[in-house]
């Protein structure tokens, strides 16, 4: 869900009907209050959540919020982004793609 600026805290009680729900991703989900973020330390199955760039109040540590999960353990994204693409390739994740950028 990284990214998403609908993602909210009203988002969270759908998140507590998943009942396997073991990581969860909300880096640069910026509509949600980083105080919001001690309700899903509610979630028993809850074991890692990655909030990288969320947490802008630098007083406040979530990692003592809700210490029974860990904080950005993943350093890298798992969202998909296109991988750059030489002149004669033309191509994103292998996709091969028609549309070309010319300068001037």
């Amino acid at each position: 869900m990284s990214d998403s600026t609908m993602i909210t805290p009203d988002c969270f009680p759908a998140l507590h009907s998943l009942s396997h729900l073991q990581h969860l991703g909300l880096s640069r989900c910026h509509e949600i209050p980083t105080a919001s973020l001690v309700n899903l330390g509610e979630i028993a199955t809850l074991k890692t959540l990655n909030i990288y760039g969320l947490v802008r109040d630098s007083s406040i540590n979530v990692k003592e919020l809700i210490a029974q999960i860990k904080i950005n353990t993943f350093p890298l994204t798992t969202i998909g982004r296109p991988t750059d693409s030489t002149a004669k390739l033309r191509s994103i994740w292998g996709i091969d793609c028609r549309l070309s950028f010319h300068s001037q």
